[in-house]
C-alpha cells in the first residue's frame, strides 16, 4: 500500500515480497493504460539465489508480453550466496519460460559484471542464454563504479527490444 502512494498519478505497482531476510521483494511499476496480471507457472518457486515476478502485460488488443523481473543479491560472505547455485537454479528458470508461446522479456538486476567479457561467469551466463536462444541487450555501464549489472534479454528473434541505452548509471545501487 505505501509503495502504491509514492507513484505519479496513473502508474499501478505490482509486488512479490520477500518471504525472509531484508529487503522488500520484487515489483512492477507501471502505467495504467498497460493491463498486468502476475502469473503463476512453474517458474513461480522460490529460488536460493534470484527472487523474480511474472506478469503477462498487454495494452488494448495487442499481443501480451511476458514480462519476468528478476533480482539476484550480490554474493556475499554474508549471504553465503554462490554463482555456481545461481546457474543451477538459472538453467531450469529458463526452461520454463523460452516453451511459452507469448514475447518474453526477462529483466532485472544480476549482479554480474556482465562487461567483463573475460570473467569466467559472465561467460557462462552468456553460454546460458545463447543456449536458450536469449540475447542480453544492455552494453553499457548501469552501476555508478562502471559496471554493467542490469539485463534486458529477449529471444534471439524477437522484435520487442530494438535499443537500449543508459541514460544515467549513477541511478543504480
Amino acid at each position: 500500500q505505501c509503495i502504491s502512494e509514492l507513484l505519479p498519478p496513473g502508474y499501478d505497482f505490482k509486488h512479490v515480497p520477500r518471504l525472509a531476510g531484508r529487503g522488500g521483494g520484487v515489483g512492477l511499476a507501471y502505467k495504467e493504460p498497460f493491463d498486468v496480471k502476475l502469473m503463476t507457472s512453474t517458474a513461480d518457486k522460490t529460488y536460493s539465489h534470484f527472487e523474480h515476478i511474472d506478469c503477462k502485460v498487454s495494452r488494448n488488443n495487442n499481443q501480451p508480453v511476458r514480462l519476468v523481473v528478476v533480482y539476484r543479491p550480490p554474493p556475499s560472505s554474508d549471504n553465503g550466496f554462490k554463482n555456481a547455485v545461481f546457474f543451477e537454479e538459472w538453467r531450469p528458470f529458463l526452461e520454463n519460460y523460452v516453451i511459452l508461446q507469448e514475447d518474453l522479456c526477462i529483466v532485472g538486476d544480476l549482479n554480474f559484471h556482465l562487461n567483463a567479457e573475460e570473467d569466467r561467469d559472465s561467460k557462462i551466463f552468456s553460454s546460458i542464454l545463447d543456449g536458450f536462444g536469449l540475447v542480453q541487450h544492455v552494453h553499457e555501464p548501469t552501476h555508478h563504479l562502471g559496471n554493467t549489472l542490469d539485463v534486458v534479454i529477449t529471444r534471439a528473434d524477437s522484435e520487442l527490444v530494438s535499443d537500449v541505452s543508459v541514460k544515467d548509471p549513477m541511478l543504480s545501487d
